[in-house]
């Protein structure tokens, strides 16, 4: 008995110095997202969805506003994502607006596309917590000006929770 314990030793041993880094299939990025995002003046919900097909949406939904403005869908993207080295990379993107910003639609079909520069790709560093039910997104530097005067501030990470439906 004393044998096969020993003998047991060494693989214990082994599974213990296994690097458990957090591995994740494309699966558990797939669904809705949810971040909560508020300050004095209104409160918003930033919500990502990816699709099966390697597409994404990005809402950004104010849900209150102390000056009185409405509810509604005040920025959406919308493009393609990729993972790799666990890096989330959103390209091909493209940005919608409503035209009225006080009272904007509710859905993002009723929104204005922006074409007047273009949209570069955005990367995060991706990471897992809690089971995979929160999803840590930090996002990287986005230089618009060509190197002159990139407007970053330092990079913090963003929460996101997964939302069961």
């Amino acid at each position: 008995m004393k044998k096969a314990l020993l003998a047991l030793v060494p693989i214990i041993f082994l599974f213990s110095c296994v690097d458990y880094s957090e591995e994740f299939s494309s699966q558990t990025l797939q669904g809705k997202w949810l971040n909560k995002i508020s300050n004095d003046y209104e409160s918003m919900d930033n919500v990502l969805v990816f699709q099966t097909n390697g597409s994404y949406e990005a809402f950004f939904i104010r849900t209150e506003n102390s000056e009185g403005f409405a509810p509604g869908i005040v920025g959406y993207y919308k493009g393609n994502y990729a993972v790799t080295d666990d890096k989330l990379v959103l390209s091909d993107r493209k940005y919608y607006y409503p035209e009225d910003f006080e009272n904007p639609p509710t859905e993002a079909g009723d929104m204005i596309e922006q074409a007047n520069f273009p949209m570069p790709n955005q990367s995060a560093e991706l990471s897992f917590e809690e089971n995979k039910t929160v999803m840590v997104l930090v996002f990287e530097c986005i230089d618009t000006f060509g190197g002159f005067a990139a407007m970053c501030m330092e990079p913090e990470p963003t929460y996101y929770d997964k939302v069961m439906e």
